[in-house]
């Protein structure tokens, strides 16, 4: 206050001496230089002797007239730590439209294994979110589903049909319908991914229902015409 400095005209001086100049170029028989003035500050004594303004006689006010300095904290930008144990650096590999997830991942993953030999000791890569954990989850869930429904189509026409044939007639649908629908979705060019994987593994129920009754159905009928040619004879 007593030298009549604000803040931002100290800031503003602080700026202005505190970068490089460039200049023009020096030509010398082939050869070109550049002219450049390098007046980065680089300790606390060139930042005291900043002019940040002048007296009434002219005499030049410096920054260390006017303030304390001292070195600190470098101020803090971000923050990513791994788990609260020290710093850490984030990265996200984003797939492409119409990309395979899976290969991506699996191509990031070795080449990541190829990096991490070069690299400093102290300095790791880990994973913080792999994708390919949750298709795997995701095909497993659609294996253990169909093969529960087999077993289940199976025992109930066994168990309530007495037919064995029927009940293999069923299992057989269930994995033909879901290579079928897997194959559509190729020739379309759609990815299995977990939207239709989980729309499969949904699906697995309808055609389960469908093929009990198919099959209950003609096995009705077969009987019919059983019983019917059995008249026919008798009479």
């Amino acid at each position: 206050r007593a030298y009549h400095l604000s803040l931002a005209r100290i800031r503003r001086a602080i700026d202005e001496s505190n970068n490089d100049v460039g200049g023009s170029t020096i030509e010398q028989s082939e050869l070109s230089y550049m002219v450049r003035s390098r007046g980065y500050l680089k300790n606390l004594r060139q930042l005291g002797e900043v002019p940040v303004g002048r007296e009434v006689d002219g005499t030049p006010i410096l920054l260390r007239d006017v303030a304390t300095l001292q070195l600190g904290g470098e101020q803090r930008q971000g923050i990513c730590d791994w788990d609260g144990k020290g710093e850490a650096a984030c990265g996200i590999v984003v797939v492409r439209f119409h990309g395979d997830t899976y290969r991506v991942v699996e191509a990031v993953k070795q080449k990541i294994a190829r990096i991490q030999r070069s690299l400093p000791p102290g300095v790791l890569i880990r994973t913080g979110y792999d994708q390919t954990l949750l298709i795997n989850r995701a095909i497993s869930t659609l294996s253990d589903t169909l093969t529960e429904e087999m077993i289940v189509v199976a025992l109930v026409c066994i168990l309530f049909l007495l037919h064995g044939r029927s009940a293999l007639l069923a299992i057989i649908v269930i994995p033909t319908s879901m290579l079928i629908s897997l194959a559509i979705l190729y020739l379309m060019g759609v990815s299995a991914n977990i939207m239709s994987l989980s729309g499969i593994a949904i699906a697995i129920g309808v055609v389960v229902d469908s093929a009990i009754v198919t099959v209950e159905n003609a096995h009705q009928h077969l009987n019919a015409e059983d019983i019917r040619v059995s008249n026919g004879e008798n009479s």
